[in-house]
């Protein structure tokens, strides 16, 4: 995008271990917007004195409080530069909304360990959308089993798939990964912004600086002091295995020492009527449920790896040690979270509750496509 920019922030972060001030320069056009427009956005991000890192990530919520609406973008920052063209809905509610930009140093990348005593040197891994292959590429693998796969670039969502190098019938493969930017991160810089949708722009573009902050996902947890009570094997799975986002306030269901879980059909049959808000219905004979929270989907999340709703009911209930509900709207996923988010925990191998068995094949989140209209 180039020409015809009305600059609408300049936001700072304060020095960082002695380093040159780093700023996120953000430019829009149009400064009116109406329901149905398009904004177009460009993000420069620079540290003087520091070179600015290849790939990167940007973050962008846009919400309206008042109107419980709110979602979650997230581009790629090349050589310190990301644009985009977010089209509004034609019924977006009119009013002020507020645009926060965060940057994370770091790009889309998958972090992983083959479990086993003698993990293979060599696996490959391979990416695909529907169709079409994002990539194929064999990926060394540590004495100790782990692995990474950086920088990768593809927008909305891939199955990812680690197979042995060796052919065989049965992949054999125990895989278990994470992807850090989905995770809170802390911001190398960040602005925030006051987008006036359909009433008169007047002051309300003027951005403020603001300082690095590690990401705020609007759930700020107390401190609680739990004393004469030892924790529970529940408890113990979540100090062990929940983390970012998913440490938010919500429902929390035990399925390692209460058996209603494991004797229910599916996750979403043991669901129905235990969390006010989240309406899960059924049509006839359909295997498949229709499930909304405020009139949007869930996200849908294995061991804190987005998935869809086929992923959650492909899992037997026998092998979930916990499910996460978080209320609506949900921050740690992009193009979404209005709906809150249904998170499933399974079994892990060398515990006394079991196992869910052997995972080679997860679906990971890309980038915001460049070209995205809000949904509401």
């Amino acid at each position: 995008m180039k020409g015809g920019f009305i600059l609408i922030g300049l936001c700072f972060a304060a020095p960082l271990w002695g380093l040159a001030q780093a700023t996120l320069i953000l430019r829009t056009q149009p400064t009116a917007l109406k329901p149905g427009a398009t904004l177009l956005l460009e993000a420069t991000y620079q540290n003087p004195g520091v070179k600015t890192p290849k790939y990167s990530t940007l973050h962008i919520a846009i919400e309206a409080a008042d109107q419980r609406l709110q979602w979650q973008l997230r581009y790629p920052l090349v050589d310190g530069l990301a644009t985009a063209a977010i089209a509004l809905p034609d019924s977006l509610p009119k009013g002020v909304y507020v645009l926060r930009a965060k940057v994370q140093r770091e790009m889309v990348h998958v972090l992983g360990r083959v479990k086993g005593k003698k993990p293979p040197p060599v696996i490959n891994a391979l990416a695909m959308k529907g169709k079409e292959m994002v990539f194929a590429k064999p990926v060394n693998v540590d004495a100790d089993g782990y692995f990474q796969l950086q920088n990768l670039l593809f927008e909305e969502r891939a199955t990812l798939v680690f197979t042995p190098i060796d052919k065989s019938k049965n992949n054999w493969l125990d895989v278990e990964v994470e992807t850090p930017v989905d995770s809170s991160f802390y911001a190398f810089a960040e602005c925030t912004l006051r987008l006036p949708v359909g009433v008169p722009a007047t002051d309300t573009l003027t951005a403020g600086a603001s300082g690095p902050k590690t990401a705020d996902n609007g759930n700020t947890l107390q401190n609680v002091v739990v004393t004469g009570k030892a924790k529970t094997n529940l408890d113990k799975f979540a100090d062990r295995y929940v983390s970012g986002f998913f440490l938010g306030n919500g429902y929390t269901f035990d399925g390692i020492d209460d058996q209603q879980l494991s004797t229910a059909l599916t996750v979403f049959d043991f669901l129905i009527g235990r969390v006010p808000g989240l309406n899960i219905l059924r049509n006839g004979t359909d295997v498949e449920p229709n499930v909304t929270w405020r009139d949007a989907e869930p996200a849908y999340f294995v061991d804190e790896i987005q998935t869809d709703l086929q992923g959650i009911l492909s899992i037997s209930t026998p092998d979930i040690a916990m499910v996460k509900v978080m209320r609506p709207p949900f921050f740690g996923v992009i193009m979404g979270g209005a709906g809150g988010a249904i998170a499933v925990y399974t079994k892990r191998e060398g515990s006394n509750y079991g196992t869910y068995g052997n995972r080679f094949k997860f679906v990971i989140t890309g980038y915001t496509p460049q070209l995205y209209k809000l949904v509401l």
